[in-house]
């Protein structure tokens, strides 16, 4: 029975263990510094931002024109308190959507030269459909607490 009890523990610290880990990254990585640094995007591109401040066992499967962005899990790209950073070309409408559990969401958008948008990923919750999980953040305050998350965040796409 003991041995049982112990085998049973052994295993559940295991698997506990493997959902809390993250991948380390080192921050002076150029890639990351960039991203973290909001620099202004140049002429003839634009940034965007896909992140994801909260916490949840909802997962999410990001892409962008119906290509999946890679993460650090193939299955499930978007960890909590994780971000892309994306230079896009201007000029073009880009498709951004998530896959949660509750089904697709998706939204158009037109990037433009010089610009940087903060998208929010929040996952759905609950059974209502018009919630979203794909949100644009417009107003100075949400960029500001944004960037905040941002910075304490890991970059799936370093």
């Amino acid at each position: 029975m003991c041995k049982s009890y112990a085998v049973i523990m052994a295993m559940t610290f295991l698997i506990m263990g493997g959902c809390s880990s993250v991948p380390e990254q080192d921050p002076s990585t150029p890639s990351i510094i960039q991203a973290k640094s909001f620099s202004p995007a140049p002429e003839g591109k634009g940034y965007v931002y896909l992140f994801r401040d909260t916490y949840g066992d909802d997962y999410l499967k990001t892409y962008v024109n119906d290509k999946p962005l890679v993460g650090f899990d193939k299955y499930n790209n978007t960890l909590n308190k994780s971000f892309f950073f994306l230079k896009l070309d201007s000029g073009r409408t880009y498709k951004l959507g998530t896959i949660s559990h509750l089904g697709k969401n998706e939204m158009g958008l037109t990037v433009e030269s010089g610009k940087t948008y903060y998208v929010c990923l929040n996952p759905n919750r609950g059974i209502l459909p018009s919630q979203r999980d794909l949100v644009i953040l417009t107003e100075q305050k949400e960029i500001e607490d944004a960037q905040k998350s941002i910075l304490e965040s890991i970059m799936n796409n370093p």
